[in-house]
């Protein structure tokens, strides 16, 4: 989705801490065909990278990346999404931490968005604008940046 949004011109990093997560979500990208999907073509212009976020992060500039997406997996279960069960174990565990955020923020031109568990503290341990979905386990929080 994120692909879609910024098109042709903009970029997507997907960073994956897991080196064997990492390659299969990158074949994936490059192999995934259901062609009658206009997200397709988007997902093969994604950059997947094995590295940590916050390693990744502290590398980069001051506001050197429109928006920062996290999505640290498995908080919580979400039963349903069974699909992703294979994943699990081999998955990177790592809970956000403050360190993590700050990075985010300081890296981000415009916002840190959040995606997690609609049960997750995270939103109000760090200052994210929860964004209530009634109908789903997962809820986003976004933080602005303010322009100077």
């Amino acid at each position: 989705m994120q692909a879609y949004q910024v098109g042709h011109l903009g970029k997507v990093t997907a960073l994956e801490a897991n080196r064997n997560v990492a390659f299969i979500v990158k074949q994936g990208m490059k192999n995934y065909d259901y062609s009658e999907l206009p997200l397709t073509s988007c997902m093969r212009e994604i950059e997947v990278i094995n590295a940590e976020a916050l390693d990744y992060l502290s590398k980069q500039q001051n506001g050197s990346i429109d928006v920062i997406y996290m999505d640290p997996m498995f908080e919580e279960i979400i039963e349903e999404s069974n699909n992703f069960e294979p994943l699990r174990d081999a998955g990177n565990h790592d809970l956000l931490t403050r360190e993590w955020v700050q990075e985010a923020i300081r890296v981000a031109r415009k916002r840190v968005v959040l995606k997690a568990h609609y049960k997750s503290s995270y939103f109000d341990e760090f200052g994210f604008k929860r964004e209530v979905r009634l109908t789903s386990k997962f809820h986003y929080g976004v933080i602005e940046k303010t322009t100077p």
